[in-house]
């Protein structure tokens, strides 16, 4: 069974450092996850490809905010999360 995003919220609630998760879409791209009560969201954006537990700080400051429609279609491949909770616009 897969995780869901509430499971996550839970997870933060309970050690805030949890907040990201990120995976990459390719070596040089990468798909953070943000947590946090209100709901979640998801930012992708393409990086050196060096070192992703590196790289991806960057992403969650700096990248592109996606779409709900591809956020959950990231988040259900990439991912492999369930979306049951509010995405935060």
């Amino acid at each position: 069974m897969k995780p869901t995003i509430t499971e996550l919220q839970a997870e933060h609630a309970a050690d805030p450092k949890k907040k990201f998760r990120h995976t990459a879409l390719s070596s040089r791209v990468l798909a953070v996850l943000s947590v946090g009560p209100d709901g979640w969201r998801m930012y992708v954006d393409a990086v050196p490809g060096k070192d992703h537990d590196v790289e991806w700080h960057l992403v969650a400051s700096q990248g592109q905010k996606q779409r709900e429609a591809i956020a959950r279609a990231i988040l259900e491949t990439h991912f492999y999360i369930e979306a049951d909770a509010e995405y935060v616009l």
